[in-house]
């Protein structure tokens, strides 16, 4: 065929069809999951976690992690937070809105939170200014003092004498003139509160009950 003759019409759809029928799955002869010829002529007939024998251990862990997420979608913790991140982040004045209470623990855990999760820098960002005082009136009724003492060391690092700052630019300015020992002093503080010696987790429970903001779960021990 010279350079400049083209393939007849039918050809390149001959060989489209070949190679779909090449890439044609069947089904795995253990557990039915469509697989590639190739890899049922390797392995009998079977998908490799059958082969493995993989198959079974999977299908448990994609059980109990259907079960977890049941459990944790009927939860009434995990409701109730969703639900209080919806309406404090709904709309620009959402978090004002909250009612007393609700304000004292959504700035303490969100606080909380970020620490343990990101570190003082994200957490000072998120929940500045008027938040961080509010956090801390929640940490102080529920009796989390060495909390408190963590957080404010933290602060006076990055902010001195001064509180800290509602403007998240504000925040990263005081992060970039720290000196690489006030960075050290801060990643020390940092483990400290992420040992969480006041055990933050059942005194943030113990609160929401006790202030009504959602039901105790069923079957949880009562404080």
């Amino acid at each position: 065929m010279s350079a400049g003759a083209r393939l007849p019409a039918a050809v390149p759809d001959l060989i489209t069809r070949m190679e779909n029928r090449i890439m044609e799955k069947i089904p795995c002869n253990t557990c039915g999951v469509p697989i590639l010829p190739t890899t049922a002529q390797r392995n009998d007939g079977q998908c490799m976690p059958c082969a493995n024998g993989t198959r079974e251990t999977m299908g448990r862990s994609r059980q109990k992690y259907r079960e977890y997420r049941a459990r944790l979608e009927a939860d009434p913790r995990h409701i109730y937070w969703d639900g209080l991140c919806s309406r404090a982040y709904g709309t620009p004045d959402g978090y004002d809105r909250l009612p007393p209470r609700e304000k004292l623990y959504f700035a303490a855990c969100l606080l909380a939170g970020d620490v343990i999760s990101t570190g003082f820098d994200a957490a000072f960002r998120n929940t500045g200014g008027e938040r961080y005082a509010t956090a801390l009136r929640c940490l102080e009724e529920i009796g989390a003092v060495d909390s408190i003492r963590i957080l404010e060391a933290a602060r006076q690092i990055v902010f001195g004498f001064g509180g800290v700052p509602a403007s998240a630019w504000a925040c990263d300015e005081a992060f970039e003139r720290l000196t690489p020992g006030q960075e050290q002093r801060l990643e020390e503080l940092d483990r400290q509160f992420r040992a969480d010696p006041d055990g933050l987790h059942d005194r943030f429970e113990a609160f929401a009950l006790r202030h009504g903001l959602y039901e105790r779960p069923a079957g949880a021990p009562e404080g």
